[in-house]
Order: C-alpha cells, then structure tokens, then sequence
C-alpha cells in the first residue's frame, strides 16, 4: 500500500464490504461494485458500521454519560494533548460535572488509559480496504458521515508524537494493517514489493503516519486547513498515485544508486 492509501486506510481503518442493500451504495455510486468484489465479507449496514467503530452515536446527546467523557477526552487529548487537558475541560465537553468524571474513571491518568485502549481496539477491530486508488470522493462522504472516525486518528497522532507504550502499539498495529493490505493487493496484481517487503511496509507505513502528523501544515501548503478537505485530498492522492505508478528516479539514475548501495565485487 502506498503512501496515499495507507494515510487514509490509516485515518480510517475500517473493512467494508457491500453485498446487500445499503444507505452507503447511494454514496458509493460506481464505486459500490468494487466494494461488493472484496474479499471476505464483513456485511454490516451503515448504521450498524458507525455503531461498531466507536460504540457511539454521531449526536453525542444520544450517548451514556460514560461514552460521552470518552469521547470527550478522546477529542481533547488529540486537539491539545494530555497535560493541557483538565478533567473540568473534559466534563465540559462532555456535559457532565468533573465528578461524573472521577466516579466513572478515577483519575486523568485512568481515563487517558481507557482512551488508549478503546483508540487501539477500534483500529484492532476495523479498517478502510478500497480497491486500487480507493474512490477518495466515496471515502470523503463516509468521513463526512462519521467524524469521529478522525477523533481517533487525531487521539493517535498525539500518542505517536509523544512516544512511549501507545505509540508503539499504535505503530505496529498499522504495520500489520499495511502488511495485510499490501499482501492482499499484490495476490491481486495491483502492486511489486521490493525484496526486503519488511523494510517497504514499514517505510510507507511511516511516511503516511508522517503525514498525519504533520497533516495540518502539510494541507495549508495545499491551500486547505485540514488534511481531510476534499481539494487536500485529492491533490494529495493525485500526485501520490503519480509516482508511485510512474517513478521519481529514472533508470540510469536507479541504476546508479544501486551500484553504490550495492557495490559489486571483483
């Protein structure tokens, strides 16, 4: 998987699989027989996949007071870190008083723990798999419809920069889903690995979680404000597609390198 698809099979991360009827496929358009055609079928309605990525509802009001504060302090730990955010920031948010708060987590520490592990088991649980380039404009949509989606990749982002347990876990979870993804794209014919595969999957799988991080700056340099906006994105996917299929170095040039990476003997 590339750069591209990885960043948002990344901020996404959730496997879909179209093969009865769906609210999704009006979206979807064209797009929705490519979806029918991936392997193992996971056949969830749309209501139902919203549900299982975060266990919560799109309307927070509609959320337990417990469900509420996680989310909550999910939004706040990726907008502004973890010493930055108060328990009475969270409560804020959330709706609740900072005793609801301690009584349902005991601590901030507790619940930047339950956060960590609910952040990984959504991404242990779910991912983004579109065939080919993936139909960014269809991807778009269903981010649209399920912002929260990016509340968990922001939450991440802030673990990766900090470093530390999460950080690993969260980096090695998205390895295994580019090992996965790539595996399945190459049985299929749409990718060549280099020979050392590990070293390839970790590199991209680094380079889109760097753009994630950097993901603000890098979509001002593009003209937006956030690296999900429509024109960002297809930009970003343009010219990723670009050299991926057509190549930076030329040959002589390759040629070159490899000769003093590699040199011969003799």
């Amino acid at each position: 998987m590339g750069p591209t698809a990885t960043v948002c099979r990344i901020a996404v991360t959730v496997w879909i699989r179209v093969s009865h009827p769906n609210p999704l496929l009006t979206a979807l358009g064209a797009d929705a027989e490519r979806l029918r055609s991936l392997p193992e079928p996971l056949l969830l309605t749309l209501t139902e996949l919203t549900f299982n990525i975060l266990n919560v509802s799109s309307n927070t009001a509609d959320l337990l007071p417990r469900a509420r504060i996680r989310l909550a302090a999910l939004e706040l730990f990726g907008q502004q870190g973890f010493d930055r955010t108060t328990i009475r920031q969270i409560a804020s948010r959330a709706g609740v008083s900072p005793g609801l708060v301690i009584h349902h987590f005991g601590s901030k520490k507790e619940l930047k723990e339950a956060c960590d592990a609910h952040a990984l088991e959504v991404f242990r649980q779910k991912s983004v798999y579109l065939q080919e380039s993936g139909p960014m404009p269809s991807l778009q949509s269903f981010l649209d419809d399920n912002p929260e989606l990016w509340t968990v990749a922001n939450y991440l982002v802030q673990e990766l920069r900090a470093g530390g347990e999460t950080a690993q876990q969260a980096y090695d979870l998205f390895c295994s889903y580019s090992e996965e993804m790539v595996t399945r794209a190459a049985d299929a014919g749409m990718l060549v690995l280099p020979e050392d595969r590990q070293a390839a999957i970790a590199l991209m799988t680094t380079w889109s979680i760097g753009v994630l991080v950097l993901g603000d700056l890098f979509a001002r340099r593009l003209g937006g404000e956030r690296l999900d906006d429509p024109e960002v994105m297809r930009r970003y996917s343009s010219v990723v597609i670009e050299l991926l299929s057509t190549g930076v170095f030329t040959e002589s040039y390759a040629s070159l390198l490899r000769s003093v990476i590699h040199p011969t003997t003799g």
